[in-house]
């Protein structure tokens, strides 16, 4: 059950990492999440310097898939969660108390993961340092997450200086995931439109 429940909040912790980017550059790449058990989900991402899409594919139970698309609008300040199967788009206003006016820092983060995911006595986050990952530079972040009075335990992120969001990430049960295959420059904005018949 943890586990279904890590899955699913992955493209909500991944936002909340990346609303704060507001010099993000744009780019699309692979997402890859591995469960404790040894088992891997795909995704993919794409962001520009306004908003930000994640799409991801879950075996919920063998032949079973459930695909849901994430659109972040870092400028309305708004989630939209679209399920193709049900042709339903939810809309999330959390971000609207999320104040993206500085430049990275741990309270930065811990803020906007506080608007995405409800936490009580988590006890924050921390820069730790700076790291080379997969050539890339990045900075590395310590994170203790709740939702409500459930421990999720602690996230170490690393945030890409370039593209100004997580590319790879690790939590404390054992889970992890990182970004595959970035590939910066202009993302169509057709990849961010709503779909009007939902």
């Amino acid at each position: 059950m943890f586990q279904k429940r890590a899955i699913r909040m992955m493209p909500l912790f991944g936002a909340a990492l990346l609303v704060f980017g507001l010099k993000a550059q744009e780019f699309s790449a692979d997402v890859i999440v591995k469960n404790p058990d040894g088992t891997a989900q795909k995704g993919k991402i794409y962001q520009t310097a306004n908003k930000y899409r994640f799409d991801s594919s879950v075996e919920q139970k063998p032949g079973s898939v459930t695909e849901t698309r994430t659109i972040v609008d870092r400028e309305q300040k708004l989630i939209y969660v679209i399920d193709p199967q049900k042709k339903l788009i939810l809309v999330n206003y959390t971000l609207q108390t999320a104040d993206n006016g500085s430049d990275n820092s741990c309270a930065d983060l811990l803020k906007t993961s506080v608007s995405m995911i409800p936490r009580k006595g988590a006890s924050g986050c921390r820069q730790i340092g700076s790291e080379n990952v997969n050539g890339r530079s990045t900075v590395k972040w310590e994170m203790h997450l709740a939702v409500g009075k459930i421990q999720l335990g602690t996230w170490t992120v690393w945030v890409d200086s370039q593209v100004k969001m997580a590319t790879q990430w690790q939590s404390s049960d054992g889970s992890s995931g990182h970004l595959e295959n970035i590939q910066t420059g202009p993302q169509s904005a057709s990849l961010f439109v709503l779909p009007a018949d939902y």
